[in-house]
């Protein structure tokens, strides 16, 4: 049961006990299928497998908060996308097809969130649950590109963001999964027109 207004229980009319885990994110949900327009708390029936999944969310989200580094925001976020994403699947109707928005969200997420040393068609492959074919058809439909050059635009912004952040080129060459700095600083030239210097603080 998720809704902002219900985060101290509920009842449903009978004298049983319930135990509640509760998360509170700053924004809401970013996927369509759990986005409630009305005052109702929205309601999952999660299978056995999926309800000891969201207790290990439940378990590394605690791990993260009580014990933060600098990776920590990060890793929220992962564990609320992955969160989102386990909700989301367990409220289609069996054999219901997300839609192509769906998808594509999804998609940018899991872009977002894996460095460029990822081939990002077979990882949308294994996470969607998709062809290679449909996954390249999806992005020019939509984004006029190719997964391949949407991931690497979005962490050049991440790149372009870190740098403007006082972080070193070579730090945030590591962070986007380059082996060499140098590598990182021809792909960031290629796509930005000019080479990668750290801001002063």
């Amino acid at each position: 049961m998720i809704h902002p207004e219900a985060a101290t229980g509920w009842t449903d009319g009978t004298p049983r006990r319930a135990e509640l885990l509760t998360w509170v994110w700053r924004t809401p949900p970013r996927l369509p299928p759990l986005v409630s327009g009305g005052k109702r708390p929205s309601h999952f029936r999660l299978t056995e497998k999926n309800f000891l999944r969201l207790e290990q969310i439940h378990a590394a989200c605690r791990y993260e908060v009580i014990s933060p580094d600098p990776f920590t925001a990060q890793a929220l976020e992962h564990l609320r996308l992955e969160t989102e994403v386990l909700l989301a699947r367990s409220g289609r109707r069996r054999g219901q097809e997300p839609d192509d928005d769906t998808r594509l969200e999804l998609a940018v997420q899991w872009l977002r969130q894996n460095d460029l040393g990822k081939n990002p068609v077979s990882g949308l492959s294994d996470y969607l649950q998709l062809s290679a074919s449909t996954i390249h058809r999806l992005f020019r439909a939509h984004l006029r590109v190719s997964p391949a050059r949407c991931h690497r635009e979005l962490w050049m912004r991440k790149a372009a963001e870190l740098l403007s952040q006082g972080q070193p080129v070579k730090a945030v060459a590591f962070a986007l999964g380059y082996r060499f700095p140098n590598d990182f600083s021809r792909s960031f030239k290629r796509q930005t027109g000019r080479l990668p210097t750290r801001s002063k603080p």
